[in-house]
């Protein structure tokens, strides 16, 4: 959970550095909380049931949650080279 934690701390970071505005940061930081409040407090989205990876090898549920990662990762840094683009046009 803490690689997690902090991963989405840096990728939050970059964004707000990016954007030169926290507001964007504020807003993913929003829609993270409401996802996993709803998955791992109030079992809307269903019950935890995964195994640990070296328990179960790399299973359909790894091999999704590792594209659906890279997919994350890869809009991130998209959107924060199109900020970095923009931000400097629109401060002046």
């Amino acid at each position: 959970m803490i690689p997690i934690v902090f991963g989405a701390g840096v990728l939050l970071g970059l964004l707000a550095n990016a954007a030169g505005s926290l507001l964007p940061g504020m807003i993913g930081h929003f829609v993270m909380d409401v996802g996993l409040f709803a998955y791992w407090w109030t079992g809307i989205a269903g019950q935890f049931r995964a195994r640990p990876i070296f328990e179960t090898g790399p299973d359909l549920a790894f091999v999704v949650a590792v594209c659906l990662l890279a997919l994350s990762l890869a809009l991130v840094v998209v959107a924060v080279r199109r900020l970095r683009r923009i931000a400097p046009a629109a401060c002046a």
